[in-house]
């Protein structure tokens, strides 16, 4: 169960990281596929 906690963990950081970094430019669209990226990874998650 602790490897699934920190995995949630890990992905949801980088999924807020992702989108502080494209909401500080919105029409850059390698940030904006980053940010899609990470919300893949969310929804991939037991």
């Amino acid at each position: 169960m602790d490897e699934i906690n920190q995995r949630m963990r890990e992905v949801a950081d980088n999924c807020i990281k992702a989108y502080e970094e494209w909401r500080k430019d919105d029409q850059d669209s390698d940030k904006r596929e980053q940010l899609q990226d990470t919300i893949h990874e969310i929804r991939k998650l037991p």
